[in-house]
């Protein structure tokens, strides 16, 4: 039984020694750190998650986002849709990432993009103010609003992403800075 358990520990350990991150994947993360650093830190924005779907090229890339702005639907989908835009025109516009692109161009259905707001109270969103915005698979972005007496969050509509880019074009420019 000993044996059995170092045999079992072996194994584990050299498959777990020969996993190595592929380089698309590398690529990717840099992408994505650069993305954080350069576009949405300056914005307020605090990139909280990352990862995506990357077994045998890149499927689609996750990002997280917290900010403690107060934004109702339409400024929180303009800033949005200026977020993923920025995201995906640096990731299409990489020369080494893409030919590991499942699908070139990349698209906004290839990026889960989430974005917590916290307002200026922390966990304490005001009415009509979004807490949470993420996006389908389908191209439609939910919006959450929390209601601080349930201290829980709940639907309060959704949009489809082409609806919001277009009126982000409209009003270029109306979010700028948190």
């Amino acid at each position: 039984m000993l044996f059995n358990r170092k045999i079992g520990l072996v194994l584990f350990l050299f498959l777990f020694s020969s996993y190595r991150e592929a380089e698309y994947c590398r690529i990717c993360d840099r992408i994505v750190a650069r993305f954080g650093k350069e576009f949405a830190e300056p914005k307020g924005l605090h990139m909280y998650g990352t990862g995506g779907a990357m077994a045998d090229d890149i499927k689609r890339v996750f990002v997280d986002f917290e900010t403690s702005a107060a934004l109702d639907i339409d400024q929180a989908s303009a800033l949005y849709v200026e977020v993923m835009e920025e995201l995906l025109r640096r990731i299409n516009a990489d020369r080494q990432v893409r030919p590991y692109l499942h699908n070139y161009p990349f698209e906004e259905s290839n990026i889960k993009l989430m974005m917590t707001f916290r307002g200026s109270e922390q966990n304490r969103i005001g009415e009509g103010l979004v807490a949470m915005m993420s996006i389908t698979r389908n191209h439609i972005i939910r919006f959450s609003v929390y209601d601080p007496e349930k201290k829980e969050c709940y639907d309060l509509g959704t949009m489809h992403y082409e609806e919001a880019r277009e009126k982000f074009k409209n009003r270029k420019g109306a979010v700028n800075d948190l």
